[in-house]
């Protein structure tokens, strides 16, 4: 009876070892899917059940339970802050704009400092950019109207007339007054910059995909010049405007030309001079097809 009754608790333990490394086996698939550095890996091999091949049979089970609370102690800590960076990820991709409070420490500040604040956030070319910020405040104390106080949009967005639009506020001598019939519209107001603002980072995106492909880089002055040997003769191409609407193209038989594109990068306009006479058979290549500059080395092939 005392064999049978070691054989069944020997039998009971092993089933015991064997359920809980297999569900340490799980654990470590997840740790090692959801943390791929070297620092993890080392922890995981720290802990490891290798580390216990010397133990006696009687406390492997103690050693396993052991391990199991430190490897939960030192990841659960990295899966929650993981999962707050993939929501967070999420939400910035998907949301486009957010919404914060913030104070202004001039003591003599409107409102008591109160001031509210809109973080534009940008994804181009896989990349989240440095987000933009906008600042606004009310002009005076009983009027619920907001106005721009600070902003870190590029120069070129036009915010003065975009809040002069969707954001009506007039200056009197002493005080603001909204427009009469006009009221804020901030939600239309935030939609219009963010367009006006990916449109402009998705321009200059497609001027740099069109320099690598032509083999030009940026150099210290700010002129591109060729790196590679390019598959045409377009041998240099600048932005000619700070909006990133107008470019110059140069080519290597003396050609040179200036086109103009709209907010969505197809070019409308472009005029192409070689020898004080126009090339109108480049031109209408060049705004020919889908019109957009992503496409514009392969429409310049087709005339070689």
């Amino acid at each position: 009876m005392d064999a049978e009754r070691m054989a069944m608790e020997l039998d009971m333990e092993i089933a015991f070892l064997k359920s809980h490394l297999n569900d340490l086996h799980q654990r470590r698939a997840t740790y090692l899917a959801n943390h791929t550095s070297q620092t993890l890996a080392d922890q995981l091999e720290k802990f490891s059940l290798s580390d216990h091949s010397t133990l006696q049979p009687s406390s492997i089970g103690d050693a396993i339970i052991e391990d199991q609370d430190l490897l939960l102690d030192a990841f659960l800590p990295r899966t929650d802050a993981q999962a707050r960076h993939i929501q967070e990820c999420l939400y910035r991709l998907g949301a486009g704009a957010t919404m914060f409070e913030v104070r202004n420490p001039d003591p003599n500040a409107v409102d008591g400092g109160k001031m509210f604040g809109v973080r534009i956030e940008v994804f181009v070319n896989g990349a989240f950019l440095p987000p933009h910020y906008i600042l606004l405040h009310r002009p005076s104390w009983t009027l619920p109207s907001l106005r721009i106080h600070r902003h870190t949009l590029p120069p070129c967005i036009p915010v003065a007339a975009i809040a002069k639009k969707y954001l009506p506020v007039h200056e009197n001598d002493t005080h603001f007054n909204i427009a009469k019939n006009r009221e804020q519209n901030l939600a239309q107001f935030v939609r219009t910059i963010r367009r006006d603002l990916v449109s402009y980072h998705l321009r200059l995106a497609s001027m740099a995909s069109l320099r690598n492909a032509l083999g030009i880089d940026s150099d210290t002055s700010g002129q591109f010049n060729r790196s590679t040997p390019p598959g045409n003769d377009i041998k240099n191409i600048t932005l000619s405007s700070a909006d990133a609407l107008d470019f110059r193209l140069e080519w290597e038989d003396g050609k040179v030309g200036q086109a103009a594109m709209d907010k969505e990068g197809r070019l409308h306009k472009c005029i192409v001079m070689k020898d004080y006479a126009r090339d109108r058979d480049m031109e209408k290549l060049m705004t020919g097809g889908d019109k957009h500059i992503v496409g514009l080395q392969e429409r310049c092939l087709w005339l070689e």
